[in-house]
């Protein structure tokens, strides 16, 4: 600042910026401002604030979800008998989809489909899965509302694959639901009955 001007009190716009009014040689007014930079100390202070306010919004997010967690638990129906909730369902459903996707299971057919795979697809699905899955188009199985979740009625609404998937769970079955795995089926067989329950001549990748 030059000998002569004359200073007026500092105004403080924020804490990082210095905003000073001055008179010039010329006899002018003139406005200066600069940046005043945060002393090392003053900016680990606020890192540590920014960081114990975000794990306090973490806590009280986690808390939250805990106690809806319990309520939830506390008042669902856990019998069988119960309807899946829509909720449990797609939760259900995403998680699994993501679970095999994961797997990296063989995506490459063993077989190229003909009229006796999808034939012998047709027998062994008749036999070893229509009591649970449905056989008579259109009408529920024996047993179509005695698991929880409830076994897909293929009969009613077909399997959407992709093809790779429905195999594996056929052949690897599906752990806490109902779906047993069938260790005597061949691959080949499993994609037989994928087919079959998909309602497709050919695989759907």
């Amino acid at each position: 600042m030059p000998d002569n001007a004359i200073a007026t009190p500092e105004s403080r716009l924020t804490p990082n910026f210095l905003l000073t009014l001055h008179l010039g040689v010329d006899g002018r007014l003139c406005l200066a401002a600069a940046f005043i930079p945060e002393s090392a100390e003053t900016y680990r202070s606020a890192m540590i604030d920014q960081r114990y306010k975000r794990l306090r919004i973490f806590l009280i997010v986690a808390v939250f979800a805990a106690v809806l967690g319990v309520i939830a638990f506390a008042t669902v129906d856990v019998s069988a008998e119960a309807e899946p909730s829509w909720l449990e369902k797609r939760l259900a459903t995403a998680l699994l989809d993501m679970k095999l996707r994961a797997n990296r299971a063989t995506k490459v057919p063993p077989l190229t489909p003909t009229e006796q795979d999808l034939e012998k697809g047709s027998d062994i699905y008749r036999e070893q899965c229509g009591f649970c899955h449905g056989v008579t188009r259109g009408r529920v199985a024996p047993l179509g509302k005695s698991f929880s979740p409830r076994p897909p009625q293929f009969v009613i609404e077909p399997a959407h694959g992709p093809t790779w998937m429905d195999a594996y769970v056929i052949q690897h079955g599906v752990r806490w639901s109902g779906m047993p795995a069938f260790r005597g089926l061949s691959r080949t067989d499993a994609w037989r009955v994928a087919l079959y329950v998909e309602g497709r001549s050919q695989p759907k990748e």
